[in-house]
């Protein structure tokens, strides 16, 4: 009995494994909309949306029309309007667009691991699982592609797709330019009005404290002489009956910090009151207030820059007139420094290693790690050049935008 009882334990265990896998979450429903944020060629801030604005019948098939508009990413100007709407169909875990006669493979979620991409074979399957985002379990297929760099090089980069959301350009997929932050970039996808999915999403969020974590920050003075500096958890305390983790700057120490949720706060060692350090939750439009320092979330994204995939954010904030935009790492912090993450330094700080017990988790090219977790120094003249994605340049391109000590310049 008790044989019998074990047997159809397990048959129904099966079961549910086999439902949950294919319990496919559609993409196409009235209602649903995304948001994307572009870096059109004259550095204008456009934000690119999509919406369905209503079904039809196409040769017996359900299918839906997709609306497309650009605004202004700041003002919200309506800049131009799509016309006609597209006509999409979902079908066998397929997503088509079509076009007269034509029907065009824009998404496919029934591809397995090994399978090449739809419309770009240079990108394979290479892993496909589960994340859960606002309680909703959805699958996850990772492609990996080799592309070109703007010096002629090739390096591998990871692009994701997500049943019911689309993909990281958002309802279509093309690769344009990586995952991390310039072009074509997911903001968010909504039903209803009602926030499913966030830019950064596609990566689960990662903790910013652990036990053990370092952090190394390059610090040029006037002259251009490169100095490191320092950033290391050990040990824990309790303030007001919490508990916070101990932050060190090299041998001093400088603050406790604690994580709830997607927010770090910090208590610095010279006051104790609790301000909020990071607030990883933050999308698109969200004003925040940092260390006293007043900021603005531009946009979130797939961060695939020095070999980190992780969640990100480019924050706003005003420094001596004029806005300068930092970029926060789920799991790192700021780019720039890690207790100021909305100020910035001009080129004079940038992070250049991060590990947690001895393994990277962020390596500038260039750098490399000794004992004691001592970074080597190098000439901070001819400092080396990286495009959007971290892939090191033979020169500064043309026109465009490329990184430069850590940070971002532009050649119009």
């Amino acid at each position: 009995m008790m044989k019998k009882g074990f047997i159809l334990t397990m048959m129904l265990a099966m079961t549910t494994v086999v439902i949950a896998q294919d319990n496919y979450e559609p993409m196409l429903k009235v209602g649903k909309a995304w948001e994307n944020y572009y870096l059109q060629g004259d550095m204008q801030d456009i934000r690119r949306t999509y919406h369905i604005s209503g079904d039809t019948v196409v040769d017996g098939e359900q299918c839906y029309k997709l609306h497309i508009t650009l605004s202004d990413w700041h003002s919200g100007k309506l800049l131009m309007t799509y016309q006609p709407d597209i006509i999409l169909m979902e079908k066998d875990r397929k997503v088509w667009r079509l076009n007269g006669d034509q029907k065009n493979l824009w998404l496919d979620f029934s591809l397995s691991v090994g399978d090449e991409a739809p419309n770009n074979p240079a990108f394979t399957v290479t892993a496909i699982d589960w994340i859960t985002v606002g309680g909703r379990n959805l699958r996850r297929i990772t492609l990996s592609g080799t592309v070109a760099t703007m010096s002629g090089q090739e390096t591998t980069v990871e692009d994701y797709w997500v049943e019911g959301i689309g993909s990281t350009s958002g309802p279509w997929w093309r690769y344009e330019g990586g995952t991390e932050n310039s072009f074509g970039a997911l903001q968010g996808c909504y039903e209803d009005g009602n926030r499913l999915f966030n830019g950064n999403d596609f990566i689960p969020h990662q903790r910013l404290l652990e036990d053990g974590k370092v952090w190394t920050y390059v610090h040029y003075d006037a002259n251009r002489q490169a100095s490191y500096y320092q950033y290391r958890l050990d040990g824990d305390t309790i303030i007001n009956g919490c508990s916070y983790m101990k932050l060190y700057q090299d041998a001093s120490y400088q603050c406790a910090l604690r994580e709830e949720g997607k927010r770090v706060y910090c208590v610095m060692k010279d006051n104790g009151e609790e301000k909020l350090l990071y607030d990883f939750g933050a999308v698109g439009g969200d004003e925040l207030t940092i260390m006293d320092v007043k900021g603005k979330v531009e946009q979130t994204s797939v961060y695939n820059l020095y070999g980190s995939k992780c969640g990100s954010q480019e924050v706003a904030a005003m420094q001596d007139f004029n806005t300068v935009k930092l970029r926060w790492l789920d799991g790192i912090g700021s780019v720039e420094e890690l207790l100021s993450p909305l100020t910035e330094y001009w080129g004079q700080n940038y992070l250049v290693y991060c590990e947690v017990k001895k393994q990277p988790l962020y390596v500038v090219p260039g750098h490399t790690v000794g004992i004691a977790n001592s970074v080597s120094t190098r000439p901070a003249a001819n400092s080396p050049i990286f495009d959007l994605q971290g892939r090191r340049l033979s020169g500064k391109p043309e026109k465009g935008m490329y990184i430069q000590d850590g940070k971002k310049r532009i050649v119009r």
